[in-house]
């Protein structure tokens, strides 16, 4: 009996262990967004200014979210971080170009909506530090002038990595020290939609002046486009998909709507 007994003594105690351990606990399952009948809108976004070094977490509010919501930038799907019916936050990557944003909403119901202009994604400042003995001979020149009068503009404030000047009388910009390789350049004046440019800066012993295209500044947008519902795009400058656009697809509108 004793040898019995010795030899169960194991079995009982990991018995009495497994007693013991507790079974894991199922999360708490997100609510069910399923449609109820409120009409899906944006009403805001916030912040409403980031720079693009960097993936940035963008609150929208609005109503209608359900689970099959989507939110895209131009053509791009955004990762949702957070979804409730009446505020989403989702992730908007670093790969977007300085410009101004709109932001359009679908679900798997077929309800769409729009907010143009959301959010203002700017060029982040360098954080490289500027080589004198290699950048002091590069330069980056340029004119600035009015898209519809064809003059130029003077005081037009010109940046590029850092460093900024400021037009003069003829239009005329000149920057110093740039340093190499590709470069944003900003173009901006109160009362006119800011430029961006891309200047490719090459490495020079000798010395080297970039002279950049013409650049052509326009008042700010007033443009309206009518779209319906067979979609469209609208062009908030005459630079068409250059400049900042936003695409409303087929269906996204019900009538006759000013962009």
């Amino acid at each position: 009996m004793k040898n019995k007994l010795y030899y169960l003594l194991p079995l009982l105690f990991i018995l009495m262990l497994f007693s013991c351990v507790q079974p894991p606990t199922t999360p708490e399952a997100p609510t069910n967004l399923t449609p109820d009948g409120t009409p899906l809108r944006i009403s805001s976004v916030n912040p409403t200014t980031f720079t693009n070094d960097k993936d940035s977490r963008v609150t929208i509010t609005g109503t209608g979210f359900i689970n099959s919501t989507a939110f895209f930038v131009q053509s791009t799907k955004l990762e949702i971080a957070s979804l409730t019916r009446t505020q989403a936050i989702v992730i908007v990557p670093k790969r977007f170009l300085p410009s101004v944003y709109g932001i359009m909403v679908a679900d798997n119901t077929g309800s769409r909506a729009t907010l143009y202009p959301a959010f203002t994604i700017s060029q982040a400042a360098s954080t490289r530090a500027i080589d004198e003995e290699i950048n002091y001979l590069s330069f980056v020149e340029g004119y600035v002038i009015d898209h519809d009068t064809q003059q130029p503009i003077q005081d037009a404030t010109v940046g590029i990595s850092g460093l900024e000047t400021n037009t003069n009388s003829s239009g005329y910009y000149l920057l110093r020290g740039v340093p190499t390789g590709r470069q944003a350049l900003e173009i901006k004046k109160t009362g006119y939609e800011p430029l961006y440019r891309i200047a490719e800066v090459p490495v020079s012993s000798n010395g080297q002046t970039l002279t950049m295209k013409l650049s052509e500044l326009e008042p700010k947008s007033t443009r309206v486009t009518m779209i319906g519902s067979s979609g469209g795009t609208h062009f908030a400058s005459a630079d068409g998909e250059a400049g900042p656009f936003l695409k409303i697809p087929a269906g996204a509108l019900e009538k006759e709507t000013p962009i």
